[in-house]
């Protein structure tokens, strides 16, 4: 609509015009939305397939540690000797973890894992911190 329209009939084509072009923006937009849609639901999928991984290892890792303990009673009448398992980490929690050690150089006593999960504890009475990912160290480092 750049120029001035002049009668009826050029008003009426240059809103047909312009509904033409809004029906193929809606057209694209519709399938960007139902692409994005597409692949929101792909990743929901392999998210709740790492969950249940993630879960069943943590379960494993629960009874195996249950086997353990039962085993530290039977074979560890000795106080001295103890029996130390260490339970797997992914290779990205590993190294967070590796990491988050440098805590202990600034104040934090404690930095230890459980069930797959980095937790810090400044001293005996002060509450756990559950450490989520490397900024969050960083922050707890200054």
């Amino acid at each position: 609509m750049s120029q001035p329209i002049n009668d009826q009939s050029d008003v009426i084509t240059e809103l047909k015009s312009l509904i033409r072009q809004l029906q193929d923006e809606n057209k694209e937009l519709i399938r960007s939305f139902d692409f994005l849609s597409s692949q929101w639901e792909e990743e929901r999928k392999r998210s709740k397939v790492l969950e249940e991984m993630v879960g069943d290892l943590s379960k494993e890792n629960q009874m195996l540690r249950k086997d353990v303990d039962g085993l530290k009673l039977t074979l560890n009448k000795e106080e001295s000797k103890r029996i130390f398992v260490d339970e797997e980490l992914t290779k990205e929690t590993y190294q967070l973890f590796k990491h988050s050690r440098q805590l202990k150089g600034v104040g934090y006593k404690y930095v230890w894992h459980r069930e797959g999960k980095i937790l810090a504890r400044k001293n005996d009475g002060s509450d756990i911190i559950f450490i989520r990912n490397v900024n969050q160290v960083n922050d707890l480092l200054k």
